[in-house]
């Protein structure tokens, strides 16, 4: 993989790691324990940081979706709400709406 690639011009090397650092410490107070293994970690795997970045982002969305399904489950809401499955609301409708807040915040 080409190191000088960059898919995020406006981030430096410190952003980059700053940010990965991030997600692996919010992956662990969730109880998943990634490698420390990007550029500038002690156990460095060759790999650029980005790379580390968007996997680490991915194992968060796939954590939080299981813990939505797990603790959540398919029961209705609270009465009166009109949800019928807890989870699906939670993992899917209001995600989609944090989504599309979120992206338009991007334009």
């Amino acid at each position: 993989m080409d190191s000088s690639y960059n898919p995020n011009p406006d981030w430096d090397q410190a952003d980059w790691h700053r940010e990965t650092t991030a997600v692996r410490d919010a992956l662990a107070a969730l109880g998943v324990i990634v490698p420390a293994c990007a550029p500038g970690d002690p156990d460095d795997c060759g790999q650029p940081t980005w790379t580390h970045y968007a996997g680490y982002l991915a194992i968060l969305k796939a954590r939080t979706q299981t813990m939505i399904l797990a603790n959540l489950g398919e029961q209705p809401g609270p009465p009166g709400s009109g949800i019928t499955d807890l989870a699906h609301h939670t993992g899917h409708q209001l995600y989609e709406e944090e989504l599309a807040r979120m992206l338009k915040e991007l334009e």
